[in-house]
């Protein structure tokens, strides 16, 4: 919503999208067609490119701009910028961390080799199943490799912190210390707090920062099915929100053995074996 008003206010709204070959990069984007492209899950580090100066260059010209992004991102913006700019909004992701390309980029041609094509698509939180026990799918011309979240190689290198990046561990943009002025994060426990509202297709908590999210909210609310919470029950279920990543013990030596073996054998090393 806050990026479809972005664009009826004829401004450009950055965030992560997939290129061609596959690779996430951030990129700006002016029409509500376009924006299909930065929606959904990235789980891998995106490559900015040009888009901070971009971004300024819209801004010095008075064109509104919102750029999302994680945390760090954001961060980077403001520090790129280094001033307030009264059409700049920005929103950042609760994150548990930022994944490495180079393991991402293994497991793309684990499976062009396991099925000996293209990769056709990517999604990173496919919710056939459902919010809570969502799929992880790669998907060539004629045939679909899909692994629930915390069985399949990659997601379980991922959430076992053995493929995110060393400063994850030192964050200086969690535990409440955002630059963006919204941020937003799965509402995980929203079974308990507010049951009514689970339906098992996904709950968006948005937490809000500064005046100017308040006022970026405002002008979406009204197309929003909306509960107020605070940051206590928020955070209950979310480890991300509030704690550092702690980084693997194994993290080194699985990277010196990255290109010796397979990313499931890595994960079975050093994680044990997948849960059934």
């Amino acid at each position: 919503m806050a990026a479809a008003n972005i664009i009826a206010r004829h401004g450009t709204v950055f965030g992560a999208a997939f290129d061609e070959r596959w690779q996430v990069r951030h990129i700006g984007v002016s029409s509500n067609e376009a924006l299909i492209s930065l929606r959904g899950s990235k789980y891998v580090q995106s490559d900015i490119a040009a888009t901070y100066k971009e971004a300024e260059t819209l801004l010095k010209a008075g064109q509104p701009v919102l750029f999302s992004g994680t945390p760090c991102q954001i961060g980077g913006l403001k520090g790129y910028l280094g001033r307030d700019y009264e059409q700049l909004y920005t929103i950042d992701v609760v994150c548990h961390g930022v994944p490495s390309p180079k393991v991402y980029q293994k497991r793309l041609d684990e499976v062009v080799a396991l099925a000996n094509e293209p990769i056709a698509k990517v999604n990173f939180r496919d919710k056939t199943t459902g919010w809570k026990r969502f799929n992880i799918i790669f998907q060539t011309a004629s045939h679909t490799f899909a692994t629930h979240k915390r069985r399949g190689p990659y997601m379980r290198l991922f959430l076992g912190n053995l493929s995110t990046r060393p400063s994850c561990a030192d964050c200086a943009f969690n535990n409440k210390r955002s630059q963006a002025d919204l941020t937003i994060a799965d509402y995980w426990g929203v079974n308990k707090h507010f049951p009514l509202f689970d339906d098992d297709k996904g709950v968006t908590l948005v937490l809000i920062n500064n005046h100017q999210g308040q006022a970026l909210f405002d002008a979406c609310h009204s197309q929003l099915e909306c509960q107020i919470t605070d940051f206590e029950h928020a955070a209950e279920y979310n480890a991300a929100v509030a704690k550092k990543m702690i980084p693997h013990p194994g993290r080194q030596q699985f990277f010196q053995q990255l290109d010796h073996q397979s990313l499931a054998s890595l994960a079975n090393e050093f994680l044990g074996p997948a849960e059934q």
